[in-house]
């Protein structure tokens, strides 16, 4: 069957900030962290941080609530969608799962929207470019503005990167 690619509407004013991938877990960590603060505390944006699992969504956020207490929200299960029903202003950080990649529209305020948007931090090698792109599309959405990054460890729970996922050009392994 042949295909073709279908452009969206409206331009997407989405910038790609690049992918990394850490073989240690720490600094691995503390890139996120530094992320974090960039967007929300010198941008004053919003982030949504998308995890591969509950059990890592849970770390970061129990990380991230001890500095930015109230602001840092949870979505990992349809439970969680009150999460994100209301309009995203800045400076709030939505820790995911690929459940908020799937067709979850996150409304942002104007003044988000003048900041630069809503951010996502992707923080695994989705199995493949539609997921990737479907995590992505939850910033810069029907023209808005929005940026997204991937920070990725080498080695995870489910095993490491082969050498073929290394391969695309944009990937500095650190």
């Amino acid at each position: 069957v042949n295909l073709c690619k279908i452009p969206p509407n409206k331009t997407s004013l989405l910038e790609d900030w690049g992918s990394f991938v850490f073989t240690d877990e720490n600094t691995y960590i503390m890139k996120i962290l530094d992320n974090i603060k960039t967007v929300v505390m010198e941008k004053k944006r919003s982030v949504l941080l998308i995890s591969n699992s509950i059990v890592k969504g849970k770390e970061f956020y129990d990380i991230l609530v001890k500095e930015y207490k109230e602001n840092v929200m949870q979505y990992f299960t349809d439970d969680d969608k009150k999460t994100i029903e209301k309009i995203l202003d800045e400076q709030k950080i939505i820790v995911a799962t690929n459940i908020a990649g799937r067709g979850t529209d996150i409304k942002i305020s104007e003044k988000l929207e003048r900041n630069g948007g809503l951010h996502v931090i992707v923080t695994f090698l989705p199995i493949n470019q539609r997921i990737e792109d479907q995590n992505y599309g939850r910033a810069g959405r029907k023209g808005q503005k929005g940026s997204h990054i991937l920070i990725m460890l080498y080695e995870n729970e489910f095993g490491h990167l082969e050498k073929d996922q290394l391969n695309v050009d944009n990937i500095k392994k650190i």
